[in-house]
């Protein structure tokens, strides 16, 4: 079995023990065990700009979703 290895900044270098199957964000060094896993990452606030406002009334806080601004009001912190 071979190693499968991504790079997602053009950078490239880092290995994983053979056999291992993941992906590699070279902005942050990490290995991730699967696609999804460094999809979610990718998505997050680490490389996503948080630009949804929460409309809440003395609420200044920031999601880099609507999907995430729900679960904001879901949780009941939003005011």
């Amino acid at each position: 079995m071979y190693a499968v290895f991504q790079s997602f900044s053009g950078q490239a270098g880092r290995q994983a023990p053979v056999g291992d199957v993941q992906t590699y964000c070279a902005d942050c060094k990490r290995f991730f065990q699967s696609e999804s896993n460094l999809h979610h990452h990718l998505n997050s606030k680490v490389h996503q700009p948080a630009n949804v406002r929460c409309p809440g009334r003395g609420c200044n806080k920031a999601f880099v979703s609507n999907a995430a601004l729900v679960l904001h009001f879901e949780s009941g912190e939003a005011p």
